[in-house]
């Protein structure tokens, strides 16, 4: 797999607001994302990511940035078999297609 699917599931939710927050009563030009954590982390990445661009116009982060330590995950491939070890799926370290 390539790339960030939890931020482009954002991005996706982000065009989904765009299209129809008029519905709720509010304004396509003025959308606040706000992230805790984690969640600020990911909103730090969305204004940095081209794909979310022009999206939203304004950004609250609190306790946490894409620069902290934690956001953005080292060694992936031992993190995909840790959850693959979890769900019981059928690991072999020279499984290519586990990893791609």
């Amino acid at each position: 797999m390539r790339g960030n699917y939890g931020l482009m599931d954002q991005v996706a939710a982000l065009h989904w607001i765009q299209e129809n927050i008029e519905q709720f009563g509010g304004a396509s030009d003025n959308i606040t994302i706000v992230g805790h954590g984690y969640g600020a982390a990911c909103a730090h990445l969305l204004m940095l990511s081209p794909m979310a661009k022009g999206l939203f116009n304004r950004v609250i982060l609190m306790s946490g940035s894409a620069l902290s330590p934690w956001a953005i995950a080292r060694d992936a491939n031992v993190y995909a078999e840790q959850v693959g070890r979890q769900l019981n799926c059928p690991i072999k370290k020279n499984n290519v297609d586990f990893f791609t």
